[in-house]
């Protein structure tokens, strides 16, 4: 293939302007120049490879690379059209004259009248439409493509949207109905179980980290809170076994931590063990207490779910405040980074 030449001929795409360096190249071969805009086709991660795009990548999902080549096989044009993320574009009933672009999964940017448009997910030309509070029929000319699928996690088909939703992973095509998110195509692939062949494609990469600013529609501050105990857990050495239950039961009583959050729930985990570096093995741990929060279903009453550990010290007031400071939109995902460390929570 395309990739497999660029390597033999050993071309090594950096940025875009390397790509062109190497285009413009006098002694470059036909084949060579060739493989390079084959290669840029390909996909935009084969152009956008290293620190110089990353701006571009960072905040990129699905894109599309192309090269128009001149009469005599120079490149006259390299563009790159990227996908917006969410937080550049509009929630509904929100104006999106400026972005042209809506944030929820099928909804379209459509105007009123030369004064307004706002994102909604449907549009009845000549009729007033629900929400709008200032009346008035809406001419319903649509500003804007339907708003693509949200990104993909990893054990979901990214064929679709074309992204992921966790930073750093691409999504990579197997066939024409199916794709998975991974570091690499092996990657994705290993953690598919596949045997099958995988065409490899890049669909596109992650839509980056943004930093949420104060917003003038901030989300409210409501808590559902929950905690995970395991019966004869793993403890630290001196420490009784079972003390998390006791803990509870007196933080219950007295109406402090989790349980002065708006919801509270107790889930049972699982007996963890070591790995081979004497570290505890617990992302099983995660994902099942998780599961449980998603099947319950009661976070999706609050604004804000927050899991703390039983022996943890927490002041759901304190939270509360820091929340109602910050002010972050509502209708937007968002996480808190707790420590500068790593993972950040």
């Amino acid at each position: 293939g395309p990739r497999q030449l660029v390597e033999e001929e050993g071309v090594l795409l950096e940025t875009p302007g390397r790509v062109m360096a190497e285009l413009e190249a006098p002694r470059l071969s036909a084949s060579r120049r060739s493989a390079i805009v084959a290669a840029s086709v390909v996909s935009l991660a084969a152009v956008c490879a290293v620190a110089a795009c990353a701006t571009l990548r960072a905040s990129s999902g699905s894109a599309i690379a192309a090269v128009t080549m001149g009469a005599e096989g120079r490149p006259m044009e390299l563009m790159a059209e990227r996908r917006k993320a969410p937080w550049e574009c509009s929630w509904d009933g929100f104006a999106c004259s400026d972005t042209r672009c809506c944030s929820k999964p099928g909804s379209r940017c459509y105007q009123k009248n030369d004064f307004w448009a706002a994102c909604r997910p449907s549009c009845e030309p000549g009729e007033e439409m629900e929400g709008d509070e200032a009346g008035g029929k809406w001419s319903c000319k649509p500003l804007s493509e339907p708003a693509p699928p949200l990104c993909s996690w990893e054990d979901e088909n990214c064929k679709d949207s074309g992204c992921c939703r966790r930073q750093g992973f691409t999504c990579y095509e197997r066939d024409e109905s199916w794709g998975r998110c991974g570091l690499s195509c092996d990657h994705a692939r290993t953690k598919a179980n596949d045997t099958v062949p995988w065409s490899c494609r890049a669909l596109g990469g992650d839509v980056g980290v943004h930093l949420i600013q104060k917003s003038s529609y901030p989300a409210g501050t409501s808590l559902y809170c929950f905690t995970v105990v395991t019966p004869k857990g793993l403890v630290a050495p001196g420490v009784k076994e079972g003390y998390e239950q006791s803990l509870l039961e007196m933080m219950s009583s007295k109406k402090v931590g989790i349980f002065r959050c708006n919801a509270t729930s107790v889930f049972e985990g699982k007996r963890v063990h070591k790995g081979d570096w004497q570290s505890v093995v617990n992302t099983d741990i995660f994902l099942h207490a998780w599961s449980q929060v998603k099947a319950k279903g009661a976070y999706k009453e609050f604004d804000w779910t927050v899991k703390a550990d039983a022996d943890a010290v927490f002041f759901p007031h304190r939270l509360r405040m820091h929340l109602a400071s910050m002010g972050p939109p509502a209708s937007t995902p968002v996480y808190l980074q707790n420590i500068n460390f790593k993972f950040h929570f």
